[in-house]
């Protein structure tokens, strides 16, 4: 009887108002994190899956946390987004390999003020 409000209060734990945008002429990958380097990465078949090919928007989930406490809680106060092409993660199939040898397309650290500005739309280009 008492685990009915805990199950139901866990069920929808995830905020997906974030959006990327690309509006580039290649096929991006991206991985946030809270720190100025990424910690562990998913396998390389993770990000392809997940790709977002040119002229098009994807939403990005966290999970049970929203994207406002994620920032508050990052080491600078801000998104620190890493985007990939996905050719590049195709070659590699490495993540490690990638970012050892800065094959990244770009970081980028925004804060919460900016994202509200942008509407929580990052465009990519």
């Amino acid at each position: 009887m008492f685990l009915i409000p805990l199950i139901f209060s866990c069920g929808d734990s995830w905020d997906s108002s974030l959006q990327i945008l690309n509006r580039s002429k290649r096929t991006i990958n991206y991985q946030t994190s809270d720190d100025s380097v990424i910690a562990s990465f998913n396998h390389p078949d993770f990000y392809i899956e997940r790709s977002i090919p040119p002229d098009s928007i994807k939403r990005a989930t966290k999970f049970y946390v929203t994207w406002n406490l994620y920032i508050d809680s990052s080491y600078n106060r801000k998104l620190n987004i890493w985007f990939f092409d996905t050719d590049t993660i195709k070659k590699y199939m490495d993540m490690d390999y990638i970012m050892k040898k800065k094959l990244f397309i770009k970081k980028m650290e925004i804060s919460k003020s900016e994202l509200v500005k942008r509407k929580y739309i990052i465009t990519f280009f």
